[in-house]
């Protein structure tokens, strides 16, 4: 079952690298002119519930106990639906031409959805992590640089 978590715990960084995109070009979508670009953020809803699903089903392997299961997977579901909520809150701002809430999608392209991933990776191989220390913190940077690479390449117009 490792392995398998693993093997989602990677899809889930590749999607969420491709989220960040999606989200570095929300929170730097120009304010004035012309909205017809924003189908474009389509993507949003749909790699969102792909990689909530995939670290979902990680995170459920890798807390084990089905009392903690339930109380991690609620909390995941809590994050996930205010992530969408927060994207809907920005996409109607940005419609109205109202830049502010824009500042907070670096939140949720970046600092949530890394800290979750993390909390999953730790969760199916903390019997190895402590042991092997280089490897995780390679990992750890792995996961955070593709990411904030992400964001740039999205925010950068």
């Amino acid at each position: 079952m490792t392995f398998v978590a693993n093997l989602l715990l990677l899809v889930a960084a590749f999607l969420g690298a491709q989220l960040a995109v999606a989200w570095g070009e929300l929170g730097s979508y120009p304010l004035h002119g012309d909205k017809s670009g924003m189908a474009g953020f389509g993507a949003i809803i749909i790699l969102m519930p792909m990689r909530w699903l995939a670290v979902a089903v990680a995170l459920a392997i890798g807390v084990g106990r089905r009392a903690q299961v339930m109380m991690v997977l609620a909390l995941h579901l809590a994050l996930g639906v205010a992530a969408y909520r927060v994207f809907e809150w920005i996409a109607a701002a940005i419609q109205r031409d109202l830049g502010g809430p824009q500042k907070v999608a670096i939140g949720f392209g970046v600092v949530v959805p890394v800290a979750v991933w993390l909390t999953a990776f730790w969760a199916v191989n903390r019997q190895w992590l402590g042991r092997r220390p280089v490897v995780t913190a390679l990992v750890v940077v792995a996961v955070l640089a593709g990411h904030l690479a992400g964001w740039r390449s999205g925010s950068i117009r």
